[in-house]
């Protein structure tokens, strides 16, 4: 009987030459793109559709749709203004939002990950009863007390920051990755708009080297702000610890939607952000001016 050969690691001077002469400003271009694509790829999937679905909208062949998705895709103006009303996003910022930001909160805490490609990885796990699944789903997401009556929607997604690190020719994925989290929480009082920002800085088995970062914010818009976010200066806040916890999860959650997404087919393919549970976060309060 014939055992199975092993995959092997194949290493091509043309292919690192090649790597090597691409420009700093060329692989901001690509970076720019993917970002693009990454935002467009999620709007589709906020709005329940399918890659077939929006083809239809935007009366294009499905085989368009996927190059747009592809992160490789050079759009035009007409076309991106074309995606941004038929999903009804924002991909090219013309005019700044007057907003005025009041920065809250800022929470930090590593965590470390497997790749699936670790052995052991696919274990069997046998399931719990039903009875303590929301239990579970409670102890990492916390919301906010049902009588303290907070009234929010997430009103947007934006996608600030991707960079991936080119990796020598032949390398493997790291089987162990780190990953370095930073919330930033800013208000916005005359809008009553709460921003939650999730930068992700991922690191292989040493935290000597960056392989990839990401930032990406979620704005909620609050119904009754003024209940739940105390203004005690022009530039200092304090938010209701139980409805920041709650932000914060669907930030954290939202992230790692937005990262499996930007990252898909990369390098970094198997980065996946682990489960958070939102009270390790390590708060720095800024300074109360």
């Amino acid at each position: 009987m014939n055992k199975p050969k092993r995959a092997e690691n194949h290493t091509s001077k043309v292919l690192g030459d090649l790597l090597r002469e691409i420009t700093p400003q060329e692989q901001a271009r690509t970076d720019k793109r993917m970002m693009l694509a990454a935002k467009i790829a999620q709007a589709i999937e906020a709005k329940g559709w399918t890659a077939k679905k929006f083809a239809a909208e935007m009366n294009q062949h499905a085989s368009v749709i996927s190059k747009w998705l592809s992160g490789t895709h050079n759009f035009t103006s007409d076309t991106l203004s074309d995606i941004e009303e038929k999903l009804g996003i924002e991909l090219i910022a013309l005019q700044e939002r007057e907003w005025k930001v009041t920065k809250v909160v800022e929470y930090h805490i590593v965590v470390t990950g497997s790749s699936p490609l670790n052995s052991g990885y696919f274990r069997p796990v046998t399931p719990q009863p039903y009875a303590d699944s929301k239990k579970l789903i409670k102890s990492y997401l916390p919301m906010p007390d049902a009588n303290s009556g907070a009234q929010f929607q997430l009103r947007g997604i934006e996608l600030h920051e991707l960079f991936i690190a080119k990796p020598a020719p032949g390398t493997n994925p790291p089987a162990q990755f780190n990953f370095d989290l930073t919330i930033e929480c800013n208000v916005d009082a005359p809008q009553k708009i709460v921003t939650n920002s999730v930068r992700v800085r991922i690191k292989g088995e040493s935290s000597d080297q960056t392989l990839g970062s990401l930032t990406c914010t979620c704005i909620f818009s609050v119904a009754n702000f003024d209940e739940l976010v105390t203004m005690k200066t022009e530039t200092y806040a304090e938010v209701n610890e139980a409805f920041a916890e709650a932000l914060n999860s669907i930030a954290v959650s939202t992230t790692r939607g937005v990262m499996f997404g930007a990252l898909k087919g990369t390098f970094l393919h198997y980065a996946l952000l682990p489960i958070i549970d939102i009270k390790g976060l390590k708060k720095n309060q800024p300074p109360q001016n």
